[in-house]
């Protein structure tokens, strides 16, 4: 489960709002805006059946067990790579807040994405508050590079590396 979570945060993190519109539709809550990470999941899905098994299992036991217990909220600290190639694609600190709360409202089915089928997952999400090496951070990182253009099956690795951090830590 950690690993779609973690993934889904990555591809998320590299989205990119292209327009202040998006920005306002979306804290306004008409509507969530497009993410990439739904339709990358989606061909992830398509192409992958052992994949495919695994993500509807985790989706299972997620649903299980939140019917079936009640538990504390688990909090999962977030590190946000803003990789941009243009100030026109730079993501603001607001911005990216906005998208955690975004992503918070998805994680426990309210706001805008509400769904009858889903269920609060009991999940937040946080900006990270210490990098690995123990120092304060805001938990966001911006590094201009022309790989904010990637090509995904090609690159991805590339860009990943361009400011990785330890998952381990």
């Amino acid at each position: 489960m950690l690993f779609v979570l973690l993934s889904t945060c990555s591809v998320w993190a590299q989205y990119t709002i292209s327009s202040q519109q998006q920005l306002q539709t979306s804290t306004q809550g008409l509507t969530p805006p497009k993410c990439f990470s739904d339709e990358y999941l989606k061909a992830k899905l398509a192409s992958n059946p052992a994949f495919a098994l695994r993500h509807a299992a985790m989706n299972s036991a997620i649903r299980n067990y939140s019917h079936s217990q009640q538990r504390s909220i688990l909090t999962i600290p977030v590190v946000v790579h803003v990789i941009y190639d243009s100030f026109d694609d730079y993501l603001s600190l607001q911005q990216i807040q906005q998208g955690i709360a975004d992503l918070n409202a998805a994680f426990s089915n309210s706001g805008a994405y509400n769904n009858a089928n889903g269920v609060d997952t009991q999940i937040q999400f946080c900006l990270a508050q210490t990098d690995t090496n123990g120092q304060f951070t805001i938990g966001v990182t911006w590094t201009q590079s022309s790989l904010a253009d990637m090509i995904i099956e090609t690159q991805d690795d590339t860009l990943k590396n361009l400011i990785r951090w330890d998952p381990n830590y």
